[in-house]
């Protein structure tokens, strides 16, 4: 069971918010546990009474009462199936959430290394399966406990011979959950790595069309997703093949049991030394046991199953998140960096010894060749490598890992990447992140400055222009603008900006370099770029070279 108080602890920071209705829904569950009981017992009663009495009044009062115990029931499954149902979906929800965010606060090198795609998955599957099996265990461990409990002690009541032949499958669960528990764990993990293995391949086989037809790689990629496939359909049956062996023997223990009842009971009902409504009960009880014999034989298996779940989820939420400060700044009037070295391994070294201050005021282009460490500079100035170089770099003298860089990058730095993402909404969403139209009048102004203005008032949609998912809806040079557009109305004190002419025509190159020159005067603009025109426009150029 410590298994299962590990998969419980570490999804309780997920439930715990919500642990009223987690509350409701036991209570309601133990309710119908009991009238399920209670049913049996009158079931068994009613036959017995109905064969001694056997009058009119005894089938309608009985009758009466098994309808409200049941109509009673009815109502509390409905509550417990909604509570219940609800209370699984907002802890699913709220460790989707958590967990998203842990991710988002941890190294950038880790959240490239281990993938998006993965991490959906993980998120997708992996926190919804253990959050329900966590919720639903809380109230079936106890209640199903609680029935074999009872049903025990009515059936010794009852039978002792029964009684005994009940407790024969008890060794039986705990020999069998022993003897497979290290195997079903392994199938259950080979089976989740493989799984996830084919959807990243099949994500891979459709994520980038258009790479994919230009390059005409569609049989290689087909190949690698058939291979994954493969060994996810191996993986599947051996798991498959190994619960039907840990299965089989709980089902024939089963059978063997009834047999022994049948005889048994039927023997006892021949000679009058047990009454019919008592070998009921004693069925029905037996059953219970039974099937609550099962359902912890087959825990064992589950707490495996979704301990590979919980391993998996635990390799994201165990990387330690980035060092943040607690220093806020007003304004970033300088930043500086000193010495600054850098590699994305032991071998790779990007950045050697780079030292350059940035002040408020000018605009800086910063140049050269493929590889020589431009947007890794960009990165390290940004804070996203919090702990992996070497040297400092300072925002008005503070050190970068004192800041806190989180807000600065909210509240004073804006960024447009060379490929930016739009999410699928509207052009006006992704602009100022809400669709509030009071801001209409100041986007079109700064759409003029970057030569969008007509697109979006020659579009139909206009600013409602819909962008589609990563903005695929949306030419290169649309999305460009528009996220050039969100940075300029986050008027922020530090401007960043990656390629932002490579989709425009002169007009717009002229536009955006003449606006970046009449706002410079209270902002650090740094723009990577090859542009001559951009050069020119500098204050300064920051010419870069590939580490040898």
């Amino acid at each position: 069971m410590s298994d299962l108080k590990k998969l419980v602890q570490y999804t309780w920071r997920y439930l715990s918010p919500h642990k009223g209705i987690i509350l409701l829904f036991l209570i309601v569950y133990f309710i119908n546990q009991m009238i399920d009981m209670a049913n049996t017992f009158l079931i068994g009663a009613a036959i017995d009474s109905m064969l001694l009495a056997g009058t009119m009044e005894a089938i309608i009062r009985f009758a009466v009462l098994f309808l409200g115990l049941n109509l009673f029931s009815f109502v509390s499954c409905y509550i417990a199936k909604v509570g219940g149902q609800k209370a699984a979906e907002v802890a699913r929800l709220e460790a989707k959430c958590q967990i998203s965010r842990h991710v988002e606060k941890t190294s950038l090198g880790y959240c490239g290394t281990a993938g998006s795609m993965s991490f959906m998955q993980r998120l997708n599957r992996d926190s919804a399966m253990l959050v329900f099996f966590v919720i639903n265990s809380i109230g079936e461990i106890p209640g199903n406990f609680l029935i074999l409990l009872t049903a025990l002690t009515a059936v010794f009541r009852i039978n002792t011979v029964c009684g005994i032949a009940a407790l024969v499958e008890l060794p039986v669960i705990i020999g069998l959950y022993m003897a497979f528990r290290k195997r079903l764990l392994e199938r259950g993990r080979e089976c989740a790595r493989k799984c996830e293995q084919e959807n990243r391949r099949l994500y891979e086989l459709l994520a980038d069309t258009a790479h994919i037809k230009k390059n005409e790689i569609f049989p290689i990629l087909e190949e690698r997703y058939k291979e994954a496939g493969e060994e996810s359909i191996d993986a599947i049956v051996k798991s498959t093949r190994m619960e039907f062996v840990y299965s089989i023997i709980n089902n024939n223990m089963d059978v063997f049991l009834k047999v022994f009842l049948f005889f048994y009971g039927g023997m006892s009902v021949i000679r009058g030394t047990m009454s019919v409504g008592e070998f009921t009960i004693i069925y029905s009880y037996f059953s219970l046991v039974t099937s609550s014999c099962t359902y912890f034989l087959n825990l064992g298996k589950q707490i495996q199953d979704h301990k590979a779940y919980y391993e998996r989820l635990k390799e994201i939420t165990d990387v330690p998140e980035e060092s943040n400060g607690i220093m806020q700044l007003n304004h970033i009037n300088e930043i500086t960096l000193s010495n600054v070295t850098f590699g994305y391994n032991e071998t790779d070294t990007v950045l050697q010894e780079v030292s350059h201050t940035f002040r408020k005021g000018n605009l800086y282009v910063i140049g050269g060749g493929n590889g020589c460490g431009k947007s890794t500079l960009i990165s390290l100035m940004l804070g996203m490598y919090m702990e992996e170089y070497q040297g400092n770099i300072t925002y008005n003298g503070y050190s970068l890992k004192d800041l806190d860089m989180r807000t600065l990058r909210r509240e004073k730095i804006g960024v447009c990447e060379q490929e930016p993402y739009l999410m699928e909404d509207t052009v006006r969403y992704n602009m100022i992140y809400s669709n509030d139209k009071k801001e209409d009048d100041k986007l079109m102004t700064l759409a003029y400055h970057v030569s969008f203005e007509r697109f979006l008032k020659t579009s139909e949609q206009g600013l409602d222009t819909l962008a589609g998912e990563g903005g695929n809806a949306l030419s290169g040079g649309q999305k460009q603008k528009t996220a050039l557009i969100k940075a300029f109305y986050k008027n922020p004190d530090v401007l960043v900006l990656d390629e932002p002419t490579s989709a425009m025509d002169a007009e717009g190159q002229e536009r955006l370099i003449k606006y970046l020159g009449e706002i410079k005067k209270d902002k650090i603009i740094i723009v990577i770029t090859h542009d001559e025109k951009m050069m020119d426009a500098a204050d300064e150029v920051v010419r870069m070279q590939k580490v040898q």
